[in-house]
């Protein structure tokens, strides 16, 4: 070798080795090993979750877009298990316990590692297509413990599949029950959708959509939309927006006012009153047997609207929070309808009330309705008896494939009850299945067989019977029936949907 080429070659080689020995006499700067140090981190993180003694409330965001709101869960851990309670559950104080695991993959996780219909519900898919469907809601039951403030009441997560930033919040002065039932009873008694309110001066309007878990802030230059969670006396967001200068991250509610005030500020709106805020608590019929009755109805500010009956058989009082709903008995041996008639700031609704018994219910009808694409339909239906049932015969898509739905009447609340999963009959050479759906096909109930939807009568202005769907299934009304085929009577292997109808009236001929 050129003696000239080795010394160049020798030159480049010193700093390196000069570099590797003063590295070898550095001091390495953390006492401990990498796993070392997550694994005190880990005894920390259960440290600190342990000794909540009223644990802890967690703002749950699925989906990576938040596409589907916010939902509040809250907490209590032991040393092994898990306590969890969860606003979407038939009975908001009814916990699951389940296992979880503080472990370190590539940095420190919490994982609930036990199934749960609570903390599963949003990440378990169920093989059908849509929202739900086979990528279930994006949602997570592992998270990356990405920090504990130093006070100890914050904990910072991060969702493992959805990427998403959430925060257990220290619950202090209640317990996990107390607060999902205080935030049932705020939720349930929450009549705004829209309320009105200045930001720097300037007029500004506030949107609230409970069922999507979203909120809208319209001001005279711009319009910003945003993801929500209930707490347990106002709304907080996913993350801060900016309007009009203002930062927004969450609403405290005053009920006795019926006010939402941007948390830090002092911009406050007003909820407005009109009409819709009692059919949305009352619904737009009331329906009853020929016996004289009473109806109770509990909502915010309910004597804050005018009633006024078009027939002398109803009468309405309101009191505070109550209506009160009276219809005389009907002796006239047919059935028949009144309404009453709603008014506040200059709005009016009505609320149509009808008297009859299931056996006028029996008989044939026809049934309009729109598919998914917004297309019309019509077809022919039956409600007959079937011993102590009734079936609802559908004549779809012909006369030799009938599509029955087997019902139960209800007579306190005058209304069939439908089970969602029960086998419909064939369709050619595949089973069908009922689910039901909201009124745009987004979220349905696809294989469950644990929503129950109604089919509610009453009048026309004709005195004729119609029939409408109703009910609800997790957060989402039911707007629709939708028809699931398989290759066998199992519902959980079903192929996916074969039809769905929206809008649906039936019309008894």
């Amino acid at each position: 070798m050129n003696k000239n080429i080795f010394i160049k070659f020798l030159l480049l080689a010193l700093p390196a080795l000069m570099l590797t020995s003063c590295l070898k006499d550095q001091e390495d700067i953390f006492p401990d090993s990498a796993s070392a140090r997550v694994s005190k981190y880990l005894d920390n993180t259960k440290r600190v979750l342990t000794s909540a003694e009223n644990g802890w409330v967690l703002n749950y965001f699925p989906d990576r877009n938040q596409s589907y709101g916010g939902y509040s869960y809250t907490m209590s851990f032991d040393e092994d298990n898990a306590k969890i309670y969860c606003e979407l559950a038939d009975d908001v104080l009814e916990p699951i316990t389940t296992t979880y695991t503080l472990k370190n993959e590539d940095g420190p996780v919490l994982m609930f590692d036990t199934y749960n219909e609570y903390m599963h519900y949003f990440a378990t898919p169920t093989g059908s297509s849509g929202a739900g469907g086979y990528e279930a809601y994006d949602g997570d039951f592992i998270f990356i413990i990405m920090n504990i403030s130093e006070d100890e009441k914050t904990i910072t997560l991060k969702g493992n599949r959805s990427g998403n930033i959430l925060y257990m919040h220290k619950l202090e002065g209640q317990t996990p029950e107390a607060y999902q039932s205080v935030m049932k009873e705020y939720k349930d008694n929450l009549v705004f959708d829209k309320a009105a309110g200045t930001i720097d001066g300037a007029n500004s309007m506030l949107y609230i959509n409970a069922a999507r878990r979203n909120i809208r802030i319209q001001t005279p230059d711009t319009t910003v939309s945003a993801p929500f969670c209930f707490l347990s006396d106002g709304l907080t967001l996913y993350q801060p927006i900016h309007v009009a200068g203002k930062e927004v991250s969450s609403f405290a509610y005053n009920e006795d006012k019926g006010t939402f005030t941007i948390v830090g500020t002092d911009v406050v709106y007003t909820g407005l009153l009109i009409p819709d805020i009692v059919i949305n608590n009352v619904g737009s019929t009331i329906t009853t047997g020929n016996a004289e009755t009473s109806f109770t109805y509990t909502f915010n500010l309910a004597d804050q609207f005018k009633y006024t009956p078009d027939v002398d058989w109803i009468t309405v009082s309101a009191n505070g929070k109550q209506l009160t709903v009276n219809i005389a008995a009907n002796t006239t041996g047919n059935p028949r309808n009144g309404n009453i008639i709603v008014e506040a700031n200059g709005e009016k609704a009505t609320i149509s009330v009808s008297q009859m018994e299931v056996t006028d219910l029996l008989g044939n009808y026809v049934m309009a309705c729109v598919d998914n694409k917004n297309k019309p339909y019509t077809y022919s239906a039956n409600i007959s008896q079937a011993g102590d049932d009734f079936a609802l015969t559908l004549y779809y898509p012909n006369t030799n494939w009938p599509q029955t739905i087997m019902m139960k009447w209800n007579e306190n609340e005058t209304r069939f009850e439908m089970q969602s999963g029960q086998t419909l009959g064939t369709l050619g050479r595949y089973v069908s299945f009922l689910c039901f759906t909201d009124d745009i096909f987004d979220y349905w109930t696809s294989t469950s067989k644990a929503a129950t939807g109604y089919i509610i009568p009453s009048l026309n202005a004709d005195g004729k019977v119609v029939l409408s769907v109703g009910g609800t299934f997790g957060s989402s009304t039911i707007g629709g029936l939708c028809i699931l085929v398989g290759n066998d009577d199992v519902i959980e292997n079903v192929l996916g949907y074969y039809d769905v109808f929206l809008q649906i009236a039936f019309t008894k001929q």
